[in-house]
């Protein structure tokens, strides 16, 4: 049965061309090289979708469990600097022998990583991992697919900020998830390719521009604060290797944002 690979929904109509549950075309079209085709099938029971996020690390896709025929979320690891797709369309490999060591130790602590929070999955607000696999020379990631916008899909439709009170609700939700389960983790050996691989830029503290500063929840509590001032504001913070011998971060507060004494 013909699928929409926008939604994954299933499409009886053969003939249509547009998606009648999310309205996305449902016409093949070739996608940039660093992402899988939809209709990829990984472990012969994980159908790929579009993607819906790419980063440093890799690359996010919806996909369809046909075995629990649910929707659900596929990370790939697939840092485009150090690595590139091969003729098939599928296989992933270092661009060069000088990258395949930190190709690997990469996909090492991607894969170390859905480890640990499968562990985690009684903890509420982390999401839940189906499996982990390596495959096509890279590793891969199902999760559960949550419904729903982001943040990021939140604040553009609302003009590109919010109210201290909504965003002091969100940023509450994150640190109480934060109390069981920190984000910050371990220089990664794809530091020593390029810091920007791993790192976002305005959300990461200044210790994790350096291989050998020691992290804490430190470090996870200065990217809080910094999504917190994107939401308050609309502006992206400055990176922190910016403002070590001059910090031009401009306060809330003379941007004419109300915020209460506590704050």
């Amino acid at each position: 049965m013909k699928r929409c690979y926008g939604c994954m929904q299933p499409i009886e109509n053969e003939k249509l061309h547009t998606c009648p549950h999310c309205g996305a075309s449902l016409d093949l079209e070739a996608v940039p090289p660093q992402f899988l085709q939809p209709g990829t099938v990984l472990q012969n029971k994980f159908i790929v979708g579009k993607a819906i996020g790419s980063g440093g690390f890799g690359n996010t896709y919806i996909g369809w469990n046909e075995t629990l025929l649910c929707k659900v979320a596929i990370k790939e690891f697939y840092p485009g600097q150090i690595c590139e797709r091969d003729s098939d369309g599928i296989t992933v490999r270092p661009k060069d022998a000088k990258s395949a060591h930190h190709f690997r130790a990469g996909l090492q602590s991607f894969l170390e990583e859905a480890r640990s929070v499968a562990n985690l999955q009684d903890i509420k607000g982390v999401v839940a991992i189906y499996t982990f696999f390596e495959q096509n020379g890279t590793g891969y990631i199902v999760m559960e697919y949550l419904e729903g916008m982001d943040v990021k899909s939140i604040l553009k439709q609302s003009g590109n900020k919010k109210d201290y009170e909504w965003c002091r609700r969100v940023i509450l939700t994150v640190l109480h998830t934060l109390k069981d389960f920190g984000a910050a983790k371990h220089a990664s050996e794809l530091a020593n390719i390029r810091t920007e691989i791993v790192l976002k830029q305005g959300y990461a503290p200044i210790e994790q521009y350096s291989k050998t500063a020691p992290q804490g929840p430190y470090t996870d509590l200065y990217a809080v604060a910094a999504l917190f001032y994107r939401m308050l504001t609309g502006m992206k913070p400055i990176p922190a290797n910016n403002r070590v011998n001059e910090d031009s971060l401009i306060p809330p507060s003379s941007m004419g944002i109300e915020l209460p004494e506590q704050a």
